[in-house]
């Protein structure tokens, strides 16, 4: 038997188009109301245009004068609407926040899925819940993420049964101690081989993370090595700017602009920096004549 019309009308909030306004979450609250009052996509199209001002009613003024509009279904002027008030930047802030948003100190970790799953929604419409489930993890406190990543849950349900169980057994923890602190008995210690059993595979586990940290430090450093600066005047291991050669001629010892060869120098267009050679063969001799006081410097 279908269900019956409420004798008051649900009526959708109006929407604006302002910047601030969601248009995918108001067309899920549109729905919403049109399925309390048991609107088809007949009646959804016939009272969507009442409930839009300003910016959004100019914008369906518009798209209803396209000659194929008659033939329109709902979901193609829902998918129009949102397409036309969803922007570029309103995706990017979404996106943002979804990276940004961990899991706070005294939030409970249902409270925090719920609110991931609708960040997820609006950063990306329609997100894979492996994806959704991933952005969810990597948030929560330390307490969480070591238990629920090692259970390596494949939907939300399953997140969500992990987490509820987690609060049941330690909230059974907590009373089981104050129910025994009340009585006054002892907690029993655990068997000494289940604790050597803990031990030894918490030593292996620690064997296996070394042993990753050692291959992780081995790429960083091959990195390094890599992506060290090589000098662009001699294609020695150190950077341009503190190169120990001379940038004309490449040797050690002095800068270019007291270099010999440096003809572009102003020096050695007057009288007093005019280059001189000496000799020829191995025995030459290369300096700088020092014009008006006879005297010259190699």
């Amino acid at each position: 038997m279908p269900p019956k019309l409420a004798k008051v009308p649900v009526i959708p909030k109006p929407f604006s188009g302002k910047a601030q306004e969601d248009a995918s979450k108001y067309i899920i609250s549109f729905e919403r109301a049109a399925k309390c009052n048991l609107w088809n996509d007949d009646t959804k199209l016939a009272y969507f245009p009442v409930y839009l001002e300003g910016t959004a009613a100019l914008w369906f003024k518009s798209y209803s004068k396209h000659p194929n509009f008659p033939n329109k279904t709902w979901n193609e002027v829902s998918t129009a609407f949102k397409d036309a008030f969803t922007s570029t930047s309103r995706v990017e802030i979404a996106e943002l926040k979804l990276l940004a948003r961990k899991q706070r100190v005294g939030e409970s970790a249902e409270d925090y899925i719920y609110e991931m799953i609708d960040l997820c929604e609006n950063a990306e419409p329609g997100m894979a819940e492996s994806k959704k489930i991933r952005f969810i993890i990597k948030g929560m406190r330390p307490t969480f993420l070591e238990k629920i990543n090692f259970l390596d849950p494949k939907t939300l349900e399953e997140l969500l049964a992990y987490v509820r169980k987690m609060y049941e057994t330690r909230l059974l923890l907590t009373h089981s101690d104050e129910i025994q602190e009340v009585l006054g008995i002892e907690t029993q210690q655990p068997d000494k081989s289940a604790l050597d059993h803990i031990t030894e595979a918490m030593n292996k586990m620690l064997i296996v993370i070394n042993k990753q940290n050692e291959k992780m430090d081995t790429l960083a450093l091959q990195k390094e090595e890599l992506g060290k600066e090589k000098c662009k005047h001699c294609s020695g291991e150190h950077s341009s700017n503190n190169c120990p050669n001379c940038y004309t001629c490449g040797q050690p010892g002095h800068i270019s602009r007291r270099c010999y060869r440096n003809t572009s120098n102003p020096r050695f267009s007057n009288g007093y920096g005019r280059q001189y050679s000496r000799g020829r063969g191995r025995g030459a001799v290369r300096g700088i004549w020092r014009g008006r006081s006879n005297t010259y410097s190699e």
